[in-house]
């Protein structure tokens, strides 16, 4: 109740509802950034790009790009992936293609195995 926000923040003469917003505000983990994504994030189409030295997580035998979407839509932090459907190996990466080291076309990916897309 309201003596439990009282005591958090103090407000003992705010009304309920000021408590109740500045507890919603407090809760965002990284202040002035984005929240966390509720809804479906929008991607990027496929491209034969990457983003070099910034593999920031790895995964194996992942059955298409929509699963390797999905892990990075579940990692908080995640911008980009690179996927290949030869081998179903997933790449996540906190980069995008703002980053000094973004390739399009991607050098190492001659043979247009890896697909890439990145969020909006």
């Amino acid at each position: 109740g309201a003596q439990v926000n009282d005591v958090s923040f103090g407000d003992e003469d705010k009304n309920s509802n000021a408590v109740n917003n500045r507890t919603i505000s407090n809760d965002v983990s990284a202040p002035n950034t984005v929240p966390s994504r509720t809804n479906q994030p929008v991607w990027t189409d496929v491209a034969n790009a990457c983003i070099i030295g910034k593999n920031d997580k790895f995964f194996q035998e992942v059955p298409n790009i929509e699963g390797c979407k999905a892990h990075c839509q579940a990692q908080d932090g995640c911008n980009s992936v690179e996927y290949n459907s030869g081998t179903g190996n997933c790449v996540l990466s906190k980069s995008d293609s703002r980053s000094p080291n973004y390739r399009k076309p991607c050098p190492e990916n001659a043979d247009n195995v890896w697909k890439y897309l990145e969020i909006i």
